[in-house]
């Protein structure tokens, strides 16, 4: 399991490093902004639910 690891950490690396030299810019992860931070997932669903009858 060690060496799968380090294989895939090796690999990712790598991934990155080629990322920057085509790209021309660091990866970074995707930061999905979040919408309504105080509304919860159900509070949304049932906005959606309650807008298709509108």
């Amino acid at each position: 399991m060690g060496v799968q690891a380090h294989a895939l950490r090796m690999a990712a690396e790598g991934a990155v490093a080629a990322y920057k030299q085509i790209v021309g810019e660091t990866w970074k992860p995707f930061d999905r902004p979040v919408e309504n931070p105080g509304h919860s997932l159900n509070r949304k669903a049932a906005e959606a639910q309650m807008s298709a009858f509108d």
